[in-house]
């Protein structure tokens, strides 16, 4: 990838990588050349990314024995992947339709992006840097071939993130009483979440992106996994063995301060490191939208007094960043039944804020 540099004034584009993969066609300069060409209509549109968390996969293929072509374009976004299949006649006209359709989809991507100055305050681009294409696509074996292969980069470079999310539900189901400390382990979730995803990309809702496919599928394996365990526990626990639980919850409630998130996120460090290399947030982390780490954790102790729709729509939006419509679609709920929660969140929050701020000062 070429660096961005400053020489005489003249700015050095930096590239983006893709790799072409073809199916009853011939793999040769003449085809990269021509889809190199109408890739250049997608540069602009890629400005506020970071080139070195990108890759366009461009698979065409055609039917045998009949001029019938297909092409899908799928796009890896540092935190999303987007894709786009069309069918035709013409191999070229197939391909420009395409890549209008996926321009049109990284405009909306990128307007649903509610942090997008974070990337700046992490240094990772500047704004509107230019950037092109490779001239000629990676060699064959050094780009993804499947789109499973895309989203298993997808989740290797944001399994951090995933984690902490189930990490935190987990935990709220805990404090709450509704499973015993221990009974679900966070990272088995999401690797069963993982496997459907790699098995069965195909399966995706056409409704949701890869990335909010991969919450919902987060939350379908949490909540298989709270009614097996509810289910055990009408069949098991004794009234006695109900009493030690509800006395083991209340004593996890008082300890909570000393057992906060900040100290689970330093004890499973290594384990996400060894999944994901513990990589950066793209659109940033929660910490780095609140001034102080503690702040964040007094939220969540608060939080999961909430009723369980609200601590969801919570941990969606104010903590994972995603839009109203995007944790529609994640929870299934109403739009207009998600904003409103929002509305009501926000005004405890503001009120909490200032109860913080009305604190007096430690001597």
């Amino acid at each position: 990838m070429a660096l961005l540099n400053c020489e005489r004034g003249v700015f050095i584009p930096m590239e983006l990588s893709w790799n072409l993969v073809v199916k009853n066609l011939e793999h040769d300069s003449e085809l990269e050349a021509r889809v190199r060409d109408e890739l250049g209509k997608l540069e602009r549109h890629l400005r506020r990314y970071p080139p070195d968390a990108m890759h366009l996969q461009v698979a065409i293929g055609r039917y045998p024995r009949k001029s019938f072509f297909t092409v899908a374009l799928t796009l890896r976004l540092p935190s999303n992947v987007l894709r786009v299949e069309k069918s035709g006649a013409a191999m070229v006209p197939v391909l420009d339709d395409a890549i209008a359709v996926l321009a049109r989809q990284i405009e909306g991507h990128r307007d649903e992006l509610r942090q997008e100055s974070i990337w700046k305050r992490r240094g990772r681009m500047a704004e509107n840097v230019e950037v092109r294409f490779a001239r000629v696509p990676q060699r064959d074996g050094e780009g993804p071939e499947t789109l499973a292969e895309i989203i298993r980069d997808l989740l290797r470079d944001n399994y951090p993130r995933f984690f902490r999310y189930v990490r935190r539900r987990v935990r709220r189901a805990e404090l709450s009483g509704a499973i015993f400390e221990g009974a679900i382990d966070p990272r088995g979730v999401l690797d069963e979440a993982a496997r459907q995803a790699l098995s069965g990309p195909d399966q995706k809702p056409s409704d949701l992106s890869f990335r909010l496919w991969i919450y919902r599928l987060i939350k379908e394996e949490l909540n298989r996994r709270f009614e097996r365990l509810k289910e055990e526990r009408r069949d098991s626990i004794s009234m006695r063995e109900q009493d030690l639980l509800r006395a083991d919850t209340n004593r996890a409630r008082g300890d909570f301060t000393d057992r906060s998130l900040d100290f689970v996120d330093r004890t499973i460090d290594s384990a996400v490191a060894e999944l994901s290399g513990v990589l950066p947030h793209p659109e940033g982390s929660p910490e780095e939208t609140l001034e102080h780490r503690d702040l964040l954790n007094y939220l969540h102790d608060v939080a999961h007094q909430w009723p369980l729709r609200e601590q969801h729509v919570f941990e969606l939006h104010f903590v994972e960043g995603l839009s109203s419509p995007e944790v529609s679609l994640v929870e299934r709920i109403p739009q207009e039944e998600v904003e409103e929660m929002i509305r009501v969140i926000q005004g405890r929050l503001r009120t909490l804020l200032f109860e913080e701020a009305e604190q007096p000062a430690p001597l």
